[in-house]
């Protein structure tokens, strides 16, 4: 079982106890022990689905600068490749290639 059930269990368990201590003591009705019972619960769910999303909203982010970085890189390379190209194609980039061959 993962930490999150076992957190739940644990708090389910609780929630229980608590429930039946407020009960044989008596000092609230059962509709009121039920009532606070299933707020706190709540309120605890609210907060375990805030912490997934803010675990999310972390690996997302180191995800997003992941790709922004590569995206750089990758714009880079093709920059490199075009200035290569066109001095490859040129008519000066064409002789002088020429010339470096037929001078060895």
């Amino acid at each position: 079982m993962s930490h999150q059930v076992f957190a739940t269990l644990k708090q389910s368990i609780l929630l229980l106890f608590a429930t039946l201590s407020a009960a044989s003591v008596g000092c609230a009705t059962d509709h009121e022990v039920l009532t606070a019972g299933v707020q706190e619960y709540q309120k605890g769910a609210i907060y375990r689905q805030m912490l997934e999303y803010k675990r999310e909203k972390i690996n997302l982010e180191l995800r997003l600068q992941e790709l922004e970085k590569k995206t750089v890189d990758h714009d880079d390379h093709i920059r490199i490749i075009d200035a290569w190209l066109l001095e490859v194609w040129s008519p000066a980039g064409l002789t002088r290639h020429v010339y470096a061959k037929t001078d060895k």
